[in-house]
């Protein structure tokens, strides 16, 4: 028994350690590009034109690399808890647009202005991250889509938020490994990211009874996040 004991007891180190090894790999590779971009702003004695421009994209790179990994290590210590409130999910999803990078390239479609009852920060984040991946990852001249209206699951009356943009030079994600811890498509490495924001915002649309899908549609990437009523 205790040899069993032991066992398993190593095969939780082990997978600790691996956990440990990945997450120290995605900071050190993530992170040198940002801190590589500041470096080089800050190389002269005078700021060059756009620099500051420059600094501050990196810092908010570092910054959002930082607060994703940080909510993935609470989530691997179970420290996440559901706080359930009347909420008005257009009103949340303008908020989250507005202060979005780049809000005048995303366009809001909503069927459903009722409030709900809801975890307000847990979905914010969700749908949070799902704007700020289309934003990153779809063509910078064209739109991101945010449609929400009122859709049935098995029955049962819910609330669906799609994001959607067209298809950029990263291709599309993996239907597969999508939602993967550290996941990212072999063509977003040139860009900063953490490969927590999907999976981050799956394990939310969870806790809320919901459910996030990636449902690609010829040139088009989308997610939908989907909470019951």
């Amino acid at each position: 028994m205790n040899d069993w004991v032991e066992a398993g007891e190593g095969t939780i180190e082990i997978r600790r350690r691996d956990e440990q090894d990945r997450f120290m790999s995605m900071l050190n590779h993530e992170l040198k590009t940002p801190l590589a971009v500041i470096r080089m702003s800050l190389g002269g004695d005078v700021l060059a034109p756009g620099s500051r421009e420059r600094i501050t994209r990196a810092i908010n790179d570092i910054n959002s690399i930082v607060e994703r990994a940080l909510q993935a290590d609470r989530l691997s210590l179970g420290r996440i808890t559901t706080h359930i409130a009347p909420c008005q999910p257009v009103d949340l999803i303008g908020t989250l647009i507005s202060i979005s990078t780049m809000p005048d390239r995303i366009r809001l479609e909503a069927s459903f202005h009722r409030e709900i009852k809801s975890d307000p920060q847990l979905l914010g984040v969700a749908i949070g991250n799902l704007i700020d991946n289309a934003i990153k990852y779809g063509p910078p001249d064209q739109d991101v889509r945010v449609v929400v209206r009122e859709s049935a699951l098995k029955g049962r009356s819910g609330l669906l938020i799609e994001v959607c943009n067209p298809v950029g030079s990263a291709g599309m994600p993996d239907s597969h490994l999508v939602f993967r811890k550290y996941y990212r498509a072999p063509g977003a490495h040139g860009k900063t990211g953490s490969g927590l924001v999907l999976y981050i915002a799956s394990d939310f649309a969870a806790r809320l009874g919901g459910r996030l899908n990636y449902t690609p549609s010829g040139n088009e990437v989308k997610f939908e996040l989907w909470i019951p009523l």
